[in-house]
């Protein structure tokens, strides 16, 4: 049976073959299908406790953001994923736990809080849910409460292609992937949750904007998705 990390009594950060299979299937997939470009990777740490910040725009997001990482990451994840107990299972394989949406998870909050304080990648959605790939969504509070309560630095995650390659309708097309890695920031820098998510939205569009694509601001009056 292979070992798994453990971070107290309750709490596993996955198995680590499981891990390496999904990323590397992944990667393989993503060059299969147009093509995989990463740019700033080195602006990830490699050790201690880091939040990953992307725009959502696809399924796919997860495993492809783990391509450019060096160690394994931790991811939250709706609970409904955990339905289907085979698919439970390779979730919990690739470091994710479940998060019960529409009402504050304490015991997600927990988790995330010691993955972070044991020194591991978190992936945090800002918008909550997928998006279009041209409009960013609502942020919702977690990536600024995990940011706030954790101390920990946020690296803002500009994510493309994978919504054409795997879409919500399904229809899927060839498409190349990009996915750029921003420099970490604090959310101590900002000093509110409002300033915070309002400098991580400028820094995804940047991200985008520099690399040839555009991605749009939030846009007035929108609420934070919960799908």
């Amino acid at each position: 049976m292979e070992r798994m990390e453990v971070l107290s009594s309750s709490v596993r950060i996955g198995h680590p073959l499981t891990y390496a299979v999904i990323r590397k299937l992944t990667e393989f997939y993503l060059r299969l299908k147009g093509g995989l470009r990463i740019v700033g990777a080195e602006n990830l740490p490699t050790t201690g406790g880091i939040i990953l910040a992307p725009n959502h725009v696809s399924y796919l997001d997860p495993p492809a953001i783990s391509i450019g990482l060096k160690r394994r990451m931790a991811s939250m994840a709706k609970a409904e994923l955990w339905k289907n107990k085979f698919f439970g299972k390779i979730m919990d394989g690739v470091a994710a736990f479940p998060v019960h949406r529409g009402a504050s998870d304490r015991e997600a909050i927990r988790t995330g809080l010691k993955r972070l304080e044991d020194g591991h990648p978190l992936l945090l959605f800002p918008e909550g849910t997928r998006g279009d790939g041209v409009t960013l969504g609502k942020f919702n509070s977690g990536a600024a409460l995990f940011a706030r309560r954790s101390g920990a630095p946020v690296v803002p995650i500009a994510v493309h292609g994978t919504e054409t390659i795997m879409p919500r309708d399904g229809k899927g097309k060839r498409a190349k992937t990009t996915l750029v890695y921003g420099k970490p920031f604090l959310w101590s820098e900002e000093g509110s949750d409002d300033k915070f998510n309002e400098r991580l939205q400028r820094e995804i569009i940047a991200l985008a904007a520099a690399n040839g694509w555009t991605i749009k601001p939030p846009e007035s009056g929108s609420e934070a998705p919960s799908e």
